[in-house]
């Protein structure tokens, strides 16, 4: 059964005239005895308290799922243009102050405390690395709409320490408008093939024709006084819209093979606490021999996990229980020559693997580099009863990315509305550089296209 999301990002907190398209989506919802989870900026809270939208308000606090769509969505400077820095410990607690002011907000305005919104929704691709780890650490555990996904089977994607969810389709966009026979072949050819299926709207797009962000923060930020309004729609095209809405979801609601869903009802299914034993090395073993590739089983294992569970077990622990993992902040080193390792020498560099700290891009075996990758095939060695280990050289590092081919070809630099200051040094190269974080949910297919 495919689990089914109505997923909404509210932003625009400058088109009064289009804040109706949050009601009415809501209320459609309601009638239906759905929950839609809504993705709410700060600001668009804010906003609400402004305009005396009690209605709104009220509407989504009472009846659907309230998710944090970032405090200023793209009003500069975005997540992605301040999170573009060297340090990343820096950048991880800039988006915390931040994100926590966001989180007041809809406290304020909807009364729901924020331990209570676990989700978070990225403003346009503003997928920074530094707001994953931030995130999670303010206790979330979805982050939907990423560009780390499963793209074939949207199964939940852990990464950085949060699990990624991918929109699926827009409802203003292809068979939507198109009518009842395209959206019944669109249905029947796209959703009930995942283990998630994501309907994603902008309410606001139901009544104007045009984001908001783009008329008033590409690359600057209009003041709010100077503010540009959009026209609205025809009505025609409005009660259109909202026909097409309402058939969807009768559609979905009377197909067996469908499950209404909100995030919350997904972190609910991602399992508990995750511990690695010494009997599994084997096992693991023989997995990463086959393919440096993060595990399914016996538990939903990435490269990070077992990095450091072996660090664990070479100082004589009996199990190492998961928690939060790292990648890498630089590209990591691989060796160029052979190097044999004693037992005792793969021990002494485990000393360099730190918790809650980014993994060490290259260590020294005496006089000779080795990366991580190096390492972490010694330690499975070492465990797995050998004496000592000879690193080859050039042995990769990187795990598949033509498995995650959107998250392999991410860049920031020159798209969507960033100013042009932003360069994009750091993020996307350091978004790539943490696929030792990834893993997928226990017991199911290790890799996303088949192998």
């Amino acid at each position: 059964m495919t689990k089914v999301i109505f997923s909404f990002d509210i932003e625009d907190y400058i088109n009064s005239h289009a804040a109706d398209g949050v009601l009415w989506a809501a209320q459609l919802l309601r009638r239906e005895g759905i929950r839609g989870s809504f993705n709410t900026a700060g600001m668009f809270a804010q906003a609400l308290e402004k305009w005396g939208r009690q209605d709104i308000i009220s509407e989504l606090r009472d009846h659907h799922e309230l998710t944090l769509h970032s405090h200023r969505h793209s009003m500069h400077p975005t997540i992605n243009e301040y999170t573009d820095v060297a340090d990343p410990y820096a950048a991880i607690d800039e988006v915390i102050e931040d994100e926590t002011v966001g989180l007041e907000k809809l406290w304020r305005v909807f009364g729901v405390a924020p331990e209570s919104i676990k989700t978070a929704c990225p403003p346009g691709l503003s997928t920074s690395y530094a707001a994953h780890y931030a995130y999670a650490k303010m206790g979330f555990t979805i982050y939907d709409g990423d560009t780390l996904y499963d793209a074939y089977r949207n199964r939940p994607l852990f990464n950085c320490n949060i699990a990624s969810l991918f929109y699926n389709t827009g409802l203003i966009s292809g068979a939507f408008k198109k009518g009842r026979e395209h959206i019944k072949e669109f249905v029947e050819q796209n959703v009930f093939s995942r283990d998630i299926f994501i309907f994603y709207h902008h309410p606001a797009w139901a009544l104007i024709p045009s984001y908001c962000d783009l008329d008033n923060f590409n690359g600057v930020n209009t003041p709010s006084d100077r503010w540009i309004l959009e026209e609205k729609r025809p009505e025609a095209e409005i009660q259109a819209f909202y026909e097409n809405f309402q058939y969807l979801v009768e559609l979905l609601k009377n197909d067996p093979r469908c499950e209404f869903a909100t995030y919350g009802d997904i972190a609910k299914t991602l399992g508990g606490e995750r511990v690695i034993t010494k009997d599994m090395i084997p096992a693991l073993r023989r997995q990463l021999d086959e393919e440096l590739f993060p595990v399914t089983t016996p538990d939903s294992l990435s490269l990070s996990d077992i990095a450091l569970a072996c660090r664990d077990f070479l100082f004589g622990k009996e199990e190492h229980v998961c928690s939060d993992v790292y990648g890498f902040i630089a590209t990591p080193h691989a060796a160029t020559a052979p190097v044999t390792l004693s037992a005792e020498e793969v021990k002494a560099l485990a000393k360099k693997l730190k918790d809650g700290r980014f993994l060490p891009e290259f260590l020294w075996a005496g006089d000779q580099k080795i990366g991580p990758a190096d390492w972490l095939r010694a330690a499975l060695a070492i465990l797995d009863g050998e004496e000592s280990y000879t690193v080859e050289p050039n042995s990769a590092w990187q795990i598949d990315l033509d498995q995650f081919p959107e998250y392999r070809d991410t860049y920031y630099n020159n798209r969507w509305i960033h100013c042009k200051e932003f360069e994009d040094r750091y993020l996307a190269d350091r978004f790539r550089l943490q696929s030792w974080t990834i893993r997928l949910p226990k017991g199911t297919d290790r890799f996303i296209f088949p192998k």
